[in-house]
């Protein structure tokens, strides 16, 4: 997908499925994303897995470590009706301008 987001000219913006291995799997991403040449403007915490005992201590690692801002924090939800509610969750507006 790097070689479609470089051809159109586009952001980035990394989900994180928030369970266990995520911080590795998240900097591993975006130490990715930055050696491809393209810019990672945000990311979202995407909570998957309800049993993940650190959920809150693993977003606040992120937070420190991932070189763009939290856009949203996304709850589990096993309601797939619910699950279009979260869009309006994320905060466009911490994106750089174009």
């Amino acid at each position: 997908m790097a070689d479609v987001a470089r051809a159109l000219g586009l952001p980035v913006i990394m989900v994180v499925a928030i369970r266990l291995g995520c911080l590795n799997h998240a900097l591993l991403t975006a130490a990715a994303i930055r050696s491809s040449g393209l810019p990672l403007v945000g990311w979202v915490a995407n909570r998957i897995d309800p049993g993940c005992e650190q959920q809150d201590g693993n977003i606040l690692t992120l937070r420190q470590r991932l070189p763009a801002p939290l856009l949203a924090d996304l709850a589990y939800w096993d309601d797939a009706a619910r699950l279009e509610e979260q869009a309006g969750h994320i905060n466009l507006e911490l994106l750089p301008a174009s």
